[in-house]
């Protein structure tokens, strides 16, 4: 049966139910009506689940196309009519309440696809939430409030997806659907607040869709910072994506330090502190990089501080959970390490010696020999742990394997296979440099030892097309067991 024809019947089940329910209430004192007669609160929720239950149609719908464009790419997608053939529902799902279509599908933009399917969830739920307040029944309204949140979450990840095939961005629209998504998720929290401790699950569900909203929205705008915007608007710009994870930090924060937190949730808030510890880093940096383009000289040494301290703090943070996780020998789900968490301490090491890089002058070839040593020591020796676990990890069977990858996305693999590249290639020019000033040594034998590492970091595959981010970070993880192996025998 069609879904439009379930969504006639429903409304009018809905009518008729309702009317009926408060005629035929008086009977329900008498047998043998009583057994077989609905209270109007009974009804009442009922019709509520009901609603919800077609409302999660239109949300499944937008869920499929997201998780679809998360695993393939926006390559996926290369003109309108299939992008059209993944959104749209039936046809006849796209009528509006009194039958009629408001536009021919086929005419019909992805966009306006979305805003339709959008549109109908949230008046279906409205309904729902309409019926359970009626009967007072919180915890349904809140459940119902937050898959609106959900609906408007869903529109903003498709139209971010919409951008990346060939819509220009628009921040301001994008930023509409986050507030629209918050609102409705922070009255699902401030409806259920008195049933915090019975409804812990629900609390945490909501909260957790709540910090990730915040947490997307602040990552959209600091990647896509647009060049040749001035100072004063890249400012706010800064204020804004501060504030948002923020927001998103603490709302992690509580749901990870709960006494009733689940392991799964302790897992994905854990893993999103240590991105949004990243993601502060990241802001000072950028902070510092306009500071140097009109010569702030006191604003650029604190930003880099700032930064250094941001990378500082997330590359620890991720240490001090593998070590943890090593001597208790844990198995359990909220303690592992995953790949993305890898990663990510990686790079908070690649741009912190960035920063580092910029406020270093050294002048002398010794100077630079030392910093080079130092650079390679941050690079190898401090990240032991790290790359002992990304060995263990990527050696370990293939149901670990694919726990450790944990289904990552296409576009994680782009980003984590960009991040060995940076890495490996920055220590290639560390090293490289090292050497220049070494062509005129004496000392053959601490010569050798330079090429030698050279050439370990020439083996890391970083490109081509048979490259294999696995097979890399094992040559990484081997590379730098030789390097460690250098240190300790205090041959650099």
């Amino acid at each position: 049966m069609p879904f439009v024809e379930l969504l006639a019947i429903s409304e009018r089940a809905t009518t008729v139910a309702l009317a009926m329910g408060k005629k035929i209430a008086p009977m329900s004192l008498f047998p043998p009506t009583a057994n077989a007669i609905l209270y109007p609160e009974q009804l009442a929720r009922r019709l509520g689940n009901l609603k919800n239950i077609l409302a999660v149609h239109h949300i499944e719908r937008l869920k499929g196309f997201v998780q679809r464009t998360a695993q393939k790419g926006a390559k996926l997608f290369t003109d309108k009519e299939t992008m059209r053939q993944y959104i749209a529902m039936d046809i006849d799902a796209l009528e509006t309440a009194n039958g009629t279509y408001c536009k021919g599908l086929n005419s019909m933009e992805p966009e306006e696809l979305v805003e339709g399917t959008v549109k109908a969830g949230k008046n279906l739920l409205l309904q729902g939430i309409s019926l359970f307040a009626s009967v007072d029944d919180r915890i349904n309204e809140a459940f119902l409030l937050s898959n609106i949140g959900q609906l408007y979450r869903l529109q903003l990840h498709c139209q971010m997806y919409f951008t990346d095939f060939s819509l220009p961005y628009d921040p301001e629209k994008e930023k509409n659907y986050v507030l629209e998504a918050v609102e409705y998720y922070q009255r699902a929290l401030t409806t259920i607040t008195d049933f915090r401790s019975t409804q812990f699950p629900l609390f945490e569900s909501i909260s957790k869709d709540l910090a990730g909203i915040y947490l997307t929205y602040a990552i959209r705008l600091q990647d896509n910072v647009q060049p040749g915007i001035m100072e004063n608007h890249l400012q706010k710009i800064a204020v804004e994506i501060r504030e948002f994870l923020a927001r998103a930090q603490s709302a992690y924060t509580l749901i990870r330090d709960s006494s009733k937190c689940s392991a799964k949730m302790h897992y994905i808030a854990d893993r999103s502190i240590i991105e949004i510890m990243f993601r502060f880093g990241k802001l000072s940096q950028r902070s510092a990089q306009q500071c140097g383009t009109i010569g702030v000289s006191r604003k650029l040494k604190d930003y880099e501080r700032q930064a250094v301290e941001h990378y500082s703090t997330c590359f620890n943070y991720v240490m001090e959970k593998i070590t943890k996780t090593a001597a208790a020998k844990s198995l359990k789900k909220q303690t592992r390490i995953c790949l993305r968490e890898c990663m990510t301490a990686l790079r908070a090491v690649l741009e912190s010696n960035r920063c580092s890089d910029i406020s270093v002058r050294v002048n002398t070839t010794d100077a630079r020999i030392r910093h080079s040593r130092r650079s390679l020591a941050a690079f190898f020796v401090s990240t032991q742990p790290l790359m002992r676990h990304l060995h263990a990890s990527l050696s370990a069977s293939e149901e670990e394997r694919k726990e450790f990858f944990e289904d990552a996305s296409l576009i994680d693999l782009n980003s984590y296979r960009e991040t060995v590249c940076l890495y490996v290639q920055y220590a290639r020019n560390i090293v490289k440099d090292t050497l220049q000033c070494l062509m005129t040594s004496k000392n053959s034998k601490v010569l050798n030892l330079w090429k030698n590492i050279y050439r370990l970091l020439l083996q890391i595959q970083t490109t081509g097309e048979s490259y294999n981010l696995p097979q890399s970070l094992l040559q990484l993880s081997d590379c730098a067991k030789h390097i460690n192996g250098y240190f300790e025998k205090s041959e650099l």
